[in-house]
């Protein structure tokens, strides 16, 4: 019965963000994934317990609004976690998103570059290679993509401020573990386009290389750590 409970809610999930805006970060394929030739995946991992999306080759943005009358002209990129494997597309991602636009905030949530799976059970991958040097070398690589789909984000929403009916001065990022990674990386060697106004990493995996002098212009942050 949980099974089917389980699988009722994720049909209702799906139908309920396709009536949402996706945007494309990308003309064509970006820099670097021009050999990629998997396709994007969904499921209802068994291991996390929620919904996932794992090889993520086309970077997005899934769009949220507040009620009309709502939105107060502030924007947040919500960026999901998930081991660079995969992403927590609900509990991390609309679910956040959703609530967030309820108090009048648009959002929108970021589907960035991972890891390649080559199984369907991105979980499992990334708890096998978690604390191997193979982990950390995937890491490295698909960290500065990540980052650079974030900031693209950023800009994105900016250059679109008008037709989303936000202020190009109140764009914040919010990410979650992985996500957090994003969210924090945007804050160094950034430009006017796409500097976020404000951060919150939220229990963020910040590897040695990420560790930089933070620049005197910083945007304020908001950091949860447990």
């Amino acid at each position: 019965m949980k099974f089917f409970l389980s699988i009722s809610f994720c049909l209702l999930a799906c139908i309920s963000y396709s009536q949402n805006e996706i945007v494309k970060l990308y003309d064509q394929k970006p820099a670097g994934t021009e050999s990629w030739s998997w396709t994007e995946q969904e499921q209802f991992n068994k291991t996390w317990q929620t919904q996932v999306v794992y090889n993520v080759t086309d970077p997005s943005l899934t769009v949220f609004k507040p009620e009309q009358g709502k939105a107060n002209g502030t924007a947040i990129i919500v960026v999901p976690g998930g081991g660079f494997h995969a992403l927590s597309i609900s509990s991390e991602g609309f679910d956040v998103a959703k609530n967030l636009a309820n108090k009048g905030i648009t959002c929108f949530v970021l589907k960035y570059r991972l890891i390649h799976c080559t199984t369907d059970d991105p979980a499992m991958e990334f708890s096998s290679k978690l604390g191997k040097k193979e982990f950390q070398e995937e890491s490295a690589m698909i960290i500065p993509m990540a980052i650079t789909d974030g900031r693209n984000a950023i800009e994105y929403v900016r250059k679109n401020a008008n037709k989303y009916n936000v202020s190009a001065d109140k764009i914040g990022i919010i990410g979650f573990s992985a996500g957090g990674t994003v969210t924090a990386g945007t804050v160094y060697e950034y430009t006017t386009a796409n500097k976020p106004n404000f951060i919150a990493p939220i229990y963020p995996f910040f590897p040695e290389q990420m560790q930089k002098a933070v620049p005197s212009d910083a945007p304020p942050m908001f950091l949860t750590v447990a």
